[in-house]
């Protein structure tokens, strides 16, 4: 088979829908549903991906534990200016696999929109938090692997939606004219 019958399988087989099956009626259907278009059973949190699940667990865990009296003496001790629970947590994301299905990458965009500060962002401050940072570059890694992923197919619109959405408001929130001087 000839290298450009591989990338013309390998297109076709990324731009064809994944057929799922309603748990609650056996309905077949293809895409990314939200609920089964014959008994309407709510499809959200059926096979939904534990890794990311997983990750919000462990953060929240993390937040719950922040001390900021510890924090603080540990900086001074190490005499680094992170905190060390920002450098858990930051570690936590840059180290999630980013997950393989529509739906879980669908969701990370989801969790990582909503942790991102844009306007942190937008101000070049994201290099000061390293969370930020972290969350930034997975956010950019997941939409980059989902484009390749199933970029040709319809429901890639709804992580486009997303990625766009937070691109435009980060962009929104940059100085601009004469205040770019004084950032």
């Amino acid at each position: 088979m000839s290298l450009s019958n591989n990338i013309s399988n390998l297109i076709d087989g990324l731009s064809k829908k994944e057929s799922r099956n309603c748990p609650q009626c056996g309905y077949v259907f293809n895409g990314m549903l939200a609920t089964c278009p014959y008994c309407g059973y709510d499809l959200r949190w059926v096979g939904k991906s534990k890794s990311v699940v997983e990750l919000g667990k462990k953060i929240e865990a993390l937040e719950k534990m922040r001390s900021n009296v510890v924090d603080s003496l540990s900086m001074k001790i190490s005499q680094r200016n992170i905190n060390p629970t920002d450098e858990k947590i930051s570690s936590l994301i840059k180290n999630f696999v980013v997950p393989n299905t529509k739906e879980d990458i669908f969701e990370f965009m989801i969790l990582a929109s909503g942790n991102m500060d844009s306007a942190k962002i937008a101000k070049g401050l994201k290099d000061e938090d390293v969370v930020q940072k972290a969350w930034e570059a997975k956010f950019n890694q997941t939409y980059q692997k989902g484009k390749i992923s199933f970029g040709f197919d319809e429901d890639f619109k709804k992580i486009q939606e997303i990625y766009d959405s937070k691109m435009q408001e980060i962009e929104s929130l940059k100085p601009k004219g004469i205040f770019k001087l004084f950032k």
